[in-house]
């Protein structure tokens, strides 16, 4: 004599109707919440640090420069401008013209304004003859906004990578590369339902 089994359930199925859902007793997927592939991230990760320290090293560097130039002669003047010159510069006109101390002592003809925006008229300029960054070799005169911005960008260039590389570094300890969340489908239902009512709700 046998026994029909319930028809609701299989006793192999795992599925008790009076304590769980189907969606809870089947199996779990994995779903991928990146789409990035791992490998790309690890290239990402390789490259980021080798970049962020040669920013480092050109903002180290620039500052020794600025601070080894710093008891150089600087002297004060008037620059005129009389041309701009079209294509020596890649933002456009450079200014050129002539600058004078503000003794009278010294005059410079055929010099170019260390600020590439265009300017009429004359300006108060300042030029260093001596120094690793001298403006004999270049030919040019610098602004007070030139000279101000100098060691901004130095400390922009040493302090900016090494925020990032550090943060970056202590991102990484604490999730070395990208999981995959494993849930099972009932929990992934109740997840878009309430996303649902979220959506509805704005």
């Amino acid at each position: 004599m046998t026994s029909e089994l319930p028809t609701s359930a299989a006793p192999d199925s795992g599925f008790d109707p009076s304590t769980t859902s189907r969606a809870d007793a089947d199996p779990p997927r994995r779903i991928r919440y990146r789409t990035t592939p791992r490998w790309w991230l690890r290239v990402k990760r390789a490259a980021l640090l080798p970049y962020l320290s040669g920013v480092f090293a050109c903002g180290v560097a620039t500052g020794i420069v600025l601070i080894l130039d710093a008891d150089e002669p600087v002297y004060g003047g008037t620059y005129t401008q009389e041309m701009c010159v079209e294509g020596a510069s890649r933002l456009g006109c450079r200014s050129l013209g002539h600058w004078v101390s503000d003794d009278g002592r010294q005059r410079l003809d055929a010099v170019y304004l260390e600020e590439y925006s265009f300017r009429r008229g004359s300006i108060r300029a300042f030029y260093q003859p001596t120094g690793i960054w001298n403006d004999a070799d270049s030919g040019t005169v610098q602004t007070s906004e030139f000279r101000i911005a100098q060691p901004l960008l130095a400390a922009g260039l040493a302090i900016g990578p090494a925020v990032i590389g550090i943060a970056a570094v202590r991102r990484w300890r604490r999730s070395p590369v990208p999981r995959i969340r494993v849930i099972p489908d009932g929990e992934r239902a109740r997840l878009r339902r309430e996303r649902r009512r979220a959506d509805a709700a704005r």
